[in-house]
């Protein structure tokens, strides 16, 4: 009985501690979509940290209940609170430079306007600028929405 009782504790300290792993430390997420292409398809699993603050060119998950049906969107951070953000001919600029973006699935053309991001907010993107519901639809990110930094993809293995 008392092998049973130390079986059932080692099992439950386990449980506790994966489901603290879980809740405040990393989390997986599935990639729905092909926003972040060719970085990430649809379908990939990532682990993403669930700590810290995102910098520029960080891959993040963001829960926001009203984006199609899903849960959470994956983007890449373009921009943090105080930076301003323009768009033309499709290049990308940070305050007045222009980002190299070599995980850009294809060249686009568009313009987009001075943004600022406000305090607390980012400005995100896909890969896929064809093919992505970022910041340029749906305004800048509250930090508070970003759940996780990606980490690893655990699956495809390759």
């Amino acid at each position: 009985m008392k092998n049973v009782l130390k079986d059932w504790g080692w099992l439950f300290a386990l449980a506790v501690f994966v489901l603290f792993l879980r809740l405040f430390v990393i989390s997986p997420y599935t990639v729905h979509g092909a926003s972040m292409e060719p970085s990430f398809h649809d379908g990939d699993r990532v682990m993403a940290a669930k700590w810290g603050r995102p910098d520029y060119g960080d891959v993040v998950i963001i829960h926001r209940e009203y984006t199609e049906g899903r849960s959470h969107l994956i983007k890449r951070v373009i921009g943090l609170p105080g930076d301003v953000i323009e768009i033309r001919d499709g290049v990308v600029y940070r305050n007045g430079q222009a980002l190299d973006e070599p995980y850009i699935k294809e060249p686009f053309r568009e313009d987009l306007a001075p943004v600022l991001v406000p305090d607390g907010h980012a400005f995100v993107m896909g890969d896929n600028r064809h093919d992505s519901l970022d910041s340029r639809h749906i305004g800048t990110i509250s930090l508070s929405e970003i759940s996780g930094i990606y980490l690893f993809r655990f699956w495809p293995l390759f």
